[in-house]
């Protein structure tokens, strides 16, 4: 139960239809996200409070929405709450604590609004959340993460030259759905494999580019040689049955012969590759894009 709870992680997750339409929507978040902070930097919150707010660069210090008074910038959608029933000597207006008072649990998680700086709410939240996050919706899975500080060190060993704190550096994975079962080899698998690692390559770099047309340090692993694509050739590797792999919402396993990694839903009918960078795992760019959730391997 322990190692198991060791490996829990915070992700934001999604699914999609191809992984053109990954990079479709990360290069577009990007292109946005940049064009945001630019115009950030001429509207200021002024002295009355007026202006454009929340602004992401304050957090906590921002003004308050009075609509969402809740730690976190949260707020409850009250026209999604069971109406009290009516007294006969008139109504009474229902307040956000009585409201809360007579949910369920099910209807509070229905009703509680969640936005970019709720992130403490969102680990109360995550497991009840994840359970919605529906993979029919397509074949391609792209997750965003914060690097857990214990593995920073030997992931930064991958990129040597580049300066990256802990708690700077973001993974995004992209999972791939496969038609054969990549924990044996056959040719089938093996053309099959082939295809989705160049398609891996292509999208992934245009991804990095689009991070770093935006002032963002961006790199991925070379599924062929599990070193970095733009960086220097290193001796560290990160090929996907990497048992780093556990702490990042994937399965590792060993079967004698070899290892295979195990997706959440797929399980080893998965094809995996990872993109490394300093843009924020909470940002517009990235994981405030996707649903947030806990998962587990």
């Amino acid at each position: 139960m322990a190692s198991k709870a060791l490996r829990r992680t915070n992700r934001a997750v999604k699914y999609f239809p191809s992984i053109r339409a990954v990079v479709n929507q990360m290069v577009r978040n990007v292109q946005q996200g940049a064009s945001l902070s630019t115009s950030r930097t001429d509207t200021a919150v002024s002295g009355d409070g007026s202006g454009n707010w929340p602004d992401a660069r304050l957090g906590p210090f921002a003004p308050k929405d009075p609509q969402f008074p809740l730690p976190g910038n949260v707020g409850i959608d009250l026209t999604q709450l069971p109406q009290p029933a009516k007294k006969e000597c008139g109504t009474q207006r229902q307040t956000i604590a009585e409201a809360l008072l007579e949910l369920e649990s099910d209807d509070i998680r229905k009703a509680v609004v969640i936005d970019s700086y709720s992130k403490d709410f969102v680990e109360n939240y995550e497991e009840a959340v994840e359970t919605e996050n529906d993979s029919s919706l397509g074949s391609v899975e792209c997750s965003v993460q914060e690097c857990p500080s214990f593995l920073h060190q030997s992931f930064m060993e991958l990129f040597p030259g580049i300066g990256i704190q802990i708690g700077q550096l973001t993974v995004v994975s992209i999972s791939q759905h496969t038609r054969n079962d990549m924990s044996a080899w056959s040719p089938d698998v093996e053309e099959e494999r082939e295809s989705l690692m160049a398609s891996f390559v292509e999208s992934a770099r245009e991804i990095c580019n689009s991070l770093l047309a935006a002032g963002y340090w961006a790199d991925f692993i070379d599924p062929s040689s599990g070193t970095a694509f733009f960086g220097p050739h290193t001796n560290s590797t990160l090929f996907e049955t990497d048992e780093r792999y556990n702490h990042l919402g994937f399965n590792v396993t060993d079967l004698g012969c070899c290892k295979v990694i195990s997706h959440r839903v797929w399980g080893s009918f998965a094809f995996v590759g990872t993109i490394f960078t300093n843009a924020p795992a909470n940002s517009d760019i990235l994981g405030n894009r996707l649903e947030q959730t806990k998962s587990s391997a």
